[in-house]
């Protein structure tokens, strides 16, 4: 329930600020799916564990092999603290981070694929989900000007 109240708290926030800056920009709505097509549901979890004195997110995802995911370690207070980028192929998803000493309180771990990400998403991908994602729904999809955005995120852990 928590994480679920977090996510909300985040998605209104998004929202928040897109709506802020749409007032300039016009209205801002949900791509929608290209004609004929049945958006795919997505879905996925998150976790971040500590072993010493490194940090592991990892994630179980039922996005198509082949996206670019870009894994991410945030401050409570949501300052980014370190990520990485992977293509996904098969289901043992992570990346670890060692921990830097500057590093105290409470962290969370995410995971995240958009449609245009620090590499071009391949042929394959927005084929089946849309140059701009307009093709998955979930409950861990968001939007922005750029299109559909999926996100999940881990409980936090506290690094004292």
């Amino acid at each position: 329930m928590k994480n679920t109240s977090r996510k909300i708290l985040i998605i209104l926030a998004a929202v928040l600020l897109l709506a802020l800056a749409g007032c300039a920009a016009g209205d801002l709505k949900a791509p929608a799916a290209d004609e004929g097509v049945t958006p795919q549901k997505v879905s996925g979890t998150c976790t971040l564990t500590r072993s010493g004195d490194t940090l592991r997110v990892s994630a179980h995802l039922d996005l198509m092999d082949g996206v670019n995911l870009r894994f991410a370690l945030d401050a409570y207070d949501g300052k980014s603290l370190a990520e990485a980028t992977y293509l996904k192929a098969g289901d043992d998803l992570y990346a670890e981070f060692a921990i830097d000493p500057k590093w105290e309180g409470k962290v969370y771990g995410s995971v995240i694929c958009e449609p245009d990400s620090i590499r071009a998403q391949a042929k394959e991908v927005t084929a089946a989900y849309g140059k701009r994602f307009q093709n998955i729904t979930g409950d861990d999809v968001i939007f922005n000007a750029q299109g559909n955005i999926f996100v999940i995120q881990s409980e936090p852990l506290d690094l004292g």
